[in-house]
């Protein structure tokens, strides 16, 4: 009987899994920012100096301001991150800053209404993001075969800023 249990259990997981992948394979990116696709096909582009190495990175400013909005949340920043040597888009991070009282409230509960969105279109996360750097990063990731995407909140700056970020990329996640 308990082995009639567990293969059942197995069985359900990894139809979860599946549905889980398979709504991620269907991800190639985020609205009309489309991951792979040449730097030279984007316009509005201002480059940043917080690239990871391996990467060139813009701050994009597009005229379709329907990309700043993630279900019914609105961010400030759209940064596209690009392999320096081919030059096709390999990271799509969207991000907004909050200051002043209760900031880092503010992007974990942005950031929690995101996940949540996210959740009902993928699927449970895979992993919770709990980082110990005292950076007060924490979120939630999902992967699959192609795709990732990160959604969580940092502290940085003067100890008076936080980030409500989500990251939607191919192959690795980039390291700050």
């Amino acid at each position: 009987m308990a082995r009639k249990t567990i293969l059942i259990l197995a069985f359900l997981l990894s139809l979860y899994s599946f549905g889980q992948q398979t709504n991620l394979l269907k991800l190639d990116g985020f609205k009309s920012i489309k991951i792979g696709t040449k730097m030279k096909k984007f316009n509005n582009l201002k480059q940043t100096n917080h690239a990871p190495e391996g990467y060139l990175s813009f701050e994009y400013f597009p005229s379709d301001i329907d990309l700043y909005q993630v279900y019914d949340s609105k961010y400030d920043n759209i940064f596209l991150y690009f392999d320096d040597t081919t030059e096709r888009l390999k990271t799509i991070v969207i991000s907004k800053t909050f200051t002043g009282d209760h900031f880092y409230q503010k992007a974990l509960s942005q950031s929690s209404k995101t996940i949540g969105d996210f959740e009902k279109t993928i699927g449970t996360p895979y992993e919770i993001i709990e980082v110990k750097d005292g950076s007060g990063k924490s979120g939630f990731s999902w992967y699959g075969n192609k795709m990732y995407i990160d959604i969580f909140a940092l502290t940085y700056g003067e100890n008076n800023k936080a980030l409500a970020q989500i990251e939607i990329g191919k192959d690795v996640e980039l390291k700050y």
